[in-house]
């Protein structure tokens, strides 16, 4: 089965990306700490990571050094959620991919689909 990891602060978010995650099969660890989050990417080996730009302590885009200055393993697919504007730093940085924070989950539910499918065909044997 597939891991992912939430890193987010925000409640509604997390269940809501945990919830959607389930549907497509995803084994869900949710961290609503930066440093538990990182800890939990070493330990766990996820194939995706979503986090949310806006934590606190230690904000998205240093989870994302953090993570590429200690690389795990397995190199998963990192995606960053925020405002419009993080959007070109995301990708500056590194992140594979980037969803756009709303007030509207099921707009950010809908445009984590195509991340999905693109781990899956990572995943299958060549």
């Amino acid at each position: 089965m597939r891991k992912a990891l939430i890193i987010a602060a925000d409640a509604a978010l997390g269940s809501a990306l945990t919830n959607w995650l389930a549907l497509d099969e995803f084994e869900t660890i949710v961290a609503w700490d930066s440093f538990i989050g990182l800890r939990l990417a070493q330990d766990h080996q996820p194939d995706l990571i979503l986090c949310d730009v806006s934590m606190p302590e230690l904000d998205g885009f240093g989870i994302l050094d953090e993570l590429q200055i200690n690389p795990a393993e397995k190199k998963p697919w990192i995606v960053l959620i925020g405002q419009s504007d993080d959007a070109s730093r995301a990708f500056a940085a590194g992140a594979n991919g980037f969803l756009f924070k709303s007030t509207a989950l099921s707009n950010v539910l809908r445009s984590m689909q195509s991340y999905t499918c693109k781990i899956q065909q990572d995943s299958e044997p060549k």
